[in-house]
């Protein structure tokens, strides 16, 4: 936005970064002005406050305060040998030696990472200067030792040399300014999203640092009192499409300074390199029970459960929501009887996942390519064959020790760059320098690392290609460019890693006593929760690979009481519910084995459509729809489950009656269908072993918590 200056002064003596604007166009503290012209000398200043016009009409006075003033480097400025320095590039590069070899050009010394793209700026200090280049171009002169992750190039691009953060003389007499706002533009695929009028500084209005995360934004909002005391929700939260980035949480800047930036967009910069794998950035490259549980509830006994959580989440000076599981005490807002009544974790059965280890580079063998025959003869009469002899010796390059067309010559060798890091299966690029102009070029791809099944996947003039592969694994690449009956050596080997995932998961047989500890913490943890409420029920289900025997002792395991004997089943594990707790079993129910249903389009085929998951989900929808359709009181088995193909695995007749005295419901198979053939809780006592007799328990309770209030004087 243009602002005319009827004055600027500085009223410090000797002149600081302090200065002050009279102007007629209204200015608010916080936003940045730009004094100057980029293309020669400007400098940046923040609004610090702004003072009323002493007159009616007068102009405004506004305190600004310098932040970064910039010299564009030209030829006249420029050393005129090469000077040495450190160049640092955000997230990339820290501390090289480079060399100031132009206006507008950096070579460093050492060879550069090649995630160095245009759009990066670096800084190069040297020679008691900074010297800021954005970054346009790289102009790569070649990989070291055939490293693809590394690069020998030179930086190109405008320049600027940071000037001390004073008023620069040359702006003494300045008569225009502009207040600078900054607009973003984010895109995903063909999907764009634009925000505008963004303030430059955290104080300005409309700052971006105003942006809220997903966390911020989505956190539990204080109810705010209204006038006669009585608590209201806070303002619903608006539902227009929110920009797709947030400001960092972290420390925040004085101001960002658009020094470079074009009043139209440029390239998309992309993200920075990332060294953590998204699993990391989320939270869950390591998988125990504390994804699941709130970590000051976990452990509560039943009856101090419900005093903490109320303590946690609402009575605190700070109170904040609660995680895991235990946020189920907050869903809904009905007062004494909560929405929810049915519970399941079927991610708490997990078995877990380990990082892959990078694969080694592998030595790839020389592609054998059938050899020119003007490498061996010259092109006369006599060379009445288009290539060497089969049995011909393999050479690298023409044979100059022997009768050959001067002509004849091996041509550059192009650069092969492919993916460094692993890929997903699908599209990749590969490109390589153009060696020689007027060469077409050939692309060859193979999967050993002999290259025995190496094959052409490109022929052309292009100097680059998108490879395709739907299946994990190596794939290695080599090009070369042919000229009539010349061509060049093979390039380097450019290997592309191919990976549906950077985890593996962990095989059940690998697993321990150890981990299924974690398994049995949530379940615990649940059936807890659902004792401490009186309003849940929890349906659980265990891992997939579990067989009747596990089955019957992971059982045997969740329902074992702590501290008593005599009891049947009994346990040392100091993690088991306590003689108190015992009622929590009837709480909880237990479902096996794993289920195949049909999933995807369609068009996919059909064993690309099934797929297994846990049991858990079917018994919840055949316990929802028993309530609604016939009562709680009504047992939720001998029902045909929908949408489901069959089951992962089918114990023999012979380990039904196992199952069922363990108090497992089985998924089985009948001639009506697939269905559940009982419907037990986990209880000790044979009374509340019915789920439907605990499920009309807690409708009871509820009733009487929503409609005896009103008969308690009666």
């Amino acid at each position: 936005r243009s602002l005319r200056v009827e004055t600027l002064t500085a009223p410090d003596s000797p002149p600081a970064s302090r200065l002050l604007l009279r102007a007629r166009q209204a200015l608010r503290a916080g936003e940045l002005i730009l004094l100057g012209d980029p293309a020669s000398v400007c400098a940046y200043a923040l609004v610090t406050d702004v003072a009323a016009a002493v007159a009616a009409g007068g102009p405004l006075q506004a305190s600004l305060h310098i932040s970064a003033a910039f010299e564009r480097v030209t030829a006249a400025g420029s050393p005129p040998d090469a000077v040495s320095g450190s160049l640092d590039i955000a997230g990339v590069v820290q501390a090289a030696t480079a060399a100031w070899t132009a206006p507008g050009l950096i070579a460093p010394v050492l060879p550069l990472p090649a995630t160095v793209r245009a759009g990066h700026w670096a800084r190069w200090q040297g020679g008691g200067q900074v010297v800021w280049l954005r970054v346009d171009a790289v102009d790569a002169q070649g990989t070291p030792g055939n490293d693809p992750a590394f690069v020998t190039a030179t930086l190109a691009g405008p320049a600027w040399r940071a000037l001390p953060p004073v008023l620069p003389a040359a702006l003494a007499g300045v008569l225009r300014a502009q207040v600078q706002t900054l607009e973003l533009r984010a895109t995903r695929g063909a999907e764009a999203t634009t925000l505008s009028g963004l303030g430059l500084s955290p104080a300005a209005p409309d700052a971006w640092w105003q942006q809220l995360s997903d966390d911020a934004y989505h956190a539990p909002r204080d109810r705010l009192p209204a006038k006669d005391g009585a608590a209201v929700p806070s303002p619903a939260r608006s539902a227009a499409p929110r920009f797709p980035l947030a400001a960092d949480t972290g420390a925040q800047p004085m101001a960002w300074i658009p020094l470079g930036v074009e009043p139209v967009y440029g390239m998309a910069t992309g993200a920075l390199p990332q060294t953590a794998t998204a699993l990391q950035r989320d939270g869950l490259a390591r998988f125990d029970a504390e994804l699941f549980l709130d970590p000051e509830l976990d452990g509560s006994a039943v009856d101090a459960l419900l005093p903490l959580a109320d303590t946690v989440r609402l009575m605190r000076e700070q109170p904040r929501p609660l995680f895991g599981l235990h946020a189920a005490l907050a869903i809904g807002e009905a007062g004494v009887f909560g929405e929810a009544s049915l519970l399941a974790v079927p991610d708490a059965i997990h078995t877990g996942w380990l990082p892959r280890t990078a694969d080694p580079a592998p030595a790839v063998a020389p592609t054998a390519l059938p050899i020119p025959s003007a490498w061996l003869r010259h092109r006369g009469a006599c060379a009445d064959i288009a290539t060497a002899p089969a049995d011909a010796p393999l050479i690298p390059a023409p044979d100059f020790s022997t009768f050959i067309d001067c002509g004849v010559r091996l041509l550059a060798t192009p650069l092969l760059r492919g993916p460094l890091l692993p890929v997903a299966p699908g599209a990749y690029r590969l490109n390589w320098t153009d060696s020689e102009p007027g060469a077409g070029y050939v692309l060859l791809e193979s999967t050993p690392a002999d290259a025995s099944d190496a094959r052409e996947v490109y022929r052309g003039t292009a100097t680059a290609f998108v490879a395709s592969a739907r299946n994990d694994g190596s794939y290695h690449y080599q090009v070369h460019a042919e000229l009539g009956d010349l061509r060049s050596a093979d390039s380097n080997t450019a290997s592309v890693q191919v990976r549906s995932s950077d985890y593996l998961q962990r095989a059940g047989a690998t697993l321990d006593d150890a981990f299924e500890a974690q398994w049995l913490r949530v379940h615990r943890a649940a059936l807890r929760l659902c004792a401490a409420t009186g309003e849940l029920f929890a349906v659980l289900a265990m891992p997939r690979h579990f067989r009747t025997q596990q089955a019957v002792r992971y059982a045997s395991r969740l329902r074992g009481v702590r501290g008593v004997r005599g009891l049947t089943p009994a346990t040392d594990d100091l993690q088991a519910l306590a003689y108190g707790e015992a009622h929590a079993l009837s709480y909880g129910a237990l479902y096996h084995p794993w289920l195949q249903t049909a999933a995807g389009t369609a068009q996919a085929s059909a064993a690309a459509r099934v797929r297994a998951v846990p049991p858990d989900g079917a018994a919840l929808g055949t316990v929802a729809q028993r309530a609604a359709l016939r009562g709680a009181w009504v047992a939720p088995a001998n029902q045909v489950l929908r949408d489901v193909l069959g089951t992962a695995l089918q114990p023999d007749a012979a380990e039904w009656q196992a199952l069922q005295d363990a108090q497992i419901n089985l998924l089985r198979a009948d001639p009506r269908g697939l269905m559940a053939m009982s419907a037990d809780t986990l209880a000790l006592d044979t009374e509340l072993r019915a789920i439907n007799v605990r499920r009309l328990l807690t409708l009871l309770r509820r009733l009487a918590l929503r409609r005896g209030t009103a008969y308690v004087f009666e």
